[in-house]
C-alpha cells in the first residue's frame, strides 16, 4: 500500500478502451483460429506435393520390382541348371546375343503381372488413403473456418475476411487454398463441429469484452 501511494502518477492518451479491448479480442480469436487451421493446411499442401512426385515413385517401384524379378529368375534358373548337371548358362541367360535369339516368352507375361500389381498398390495409396486423408483434413479445417466466419458476423459484426485482412493478412492465402480445395471436393463441414467451435470462440470473445 505504501508503494502504491508513493508511485508517481501520470496522465496518458490512448485509444478508446472499448475499441482497444475488442481489437485485442479480435486478434486473440483470430490467432486461436489460425493455430488450428494453419497446421492442417500445411498437411494439405504436403499432400498436393506428394501427388506430384507419386508417378515418379511408382516408376521407381516398378523398376525395382522388375530388377528383383530378373535377379530371382536368373538365380533360380542357374540353380536348377547346375543341379541338373548341365554345363554353361541356362536358357535365357546366355550371352546378350544369344538371349535375343532365345527369349523367354513367360518373362514378358510375368513382368506385365508385376507392373499391374505395382499399379494397384499405388492406386490404393493415391485413390484410397491419400484421397480419404485429404477429405478428412479439409473437412476439419473448413469446419473451423466456417465457425470463425459465423463468429465474426455474429459477435464482431464484420466479415471474416475483413477481420483476417486487418489482423493476419498473410493467412488469407491459406484460406483461399482451403476454400478452393473444399469446393473442388464438394465438402460441407459438419454442423455440430462448426457450432461447437463457434461457441468456444464466442465464449472467449465474451471473456475479453466483459473486461472492457
Amino acid at each position: 500500500m505504501k508503494l502504491s501511494r508513493t508511485c508517481p502518477r501520470r496522465s496518458y492518451l490512448m485509444n478508446d478502451l472499448g475499441f482497444a479491448g475488442r481489437w485485442d479480442g479480435a486478434i486473440q480469436m483470430t490467432l486461436v483460429t489460425l493455430l488450428d487451421i494453419t497446421p492442417i493446411v500445411a498437411k494439405l499442401r504436403m499432400i498436393v506435393a506428394f501427388r506430384a512426385v507419386l508417378p515418379y515413385c511408382r516408376t521407381l517401384a516398378q523398376d525395382d520390382a522388375h530388377f528383383a524379378y530378373f535377379d530371382g529368375h536368373k538365380a533360380g534358373s542357374r540353380h536348377v541348371w547346375e543341379r541338373a548337371g548341365m554345363e554353361g548358362g541356362p536358357p535365357g541367360w546366355e550371352d546378350d546375343e544369344e538371349v535375343e535369339e532365345n527369349p523367354d516368352p513367360a518373362m514378358d507375361e510375368d513382368l506385365e503381372k508385376i507392373s499391374l500389381c505395382v499399379e494397384k498398390s499405388f492406386d490404393l495409396i493415391r485413390g484410397g488413403l491419400i484421397d480419404r486423408l485429404e477429405r478428412e483434413l479439409a473437412a476439419e479445417a473448413m469446419a473451423v473456418w466456417k465457425a470463425y466466419t459465423e463468429f465474426c458476423e455474429e459477435e464482431v459484426g464484420l466479415g471474416a475476411e475483413k477481420v483476417l485482412r486487418a489482423t493476419f493478412e498473410h493467412a488469407l492465402q491459406n484460406v483461399r487454398f482451403l476454400e478452393e480445395l473444399a469446393d473442388r471436393l464438394g465438402l460441407e463441414p459438419e454442423p455440430a463441429t462448426v457450432e461447437e467451435y463457434r461457441a468456444a470462440l464466442a465464449e472467449g470473445w465474451r471473456c475479453v469484452v466483459d473486461r472492457v
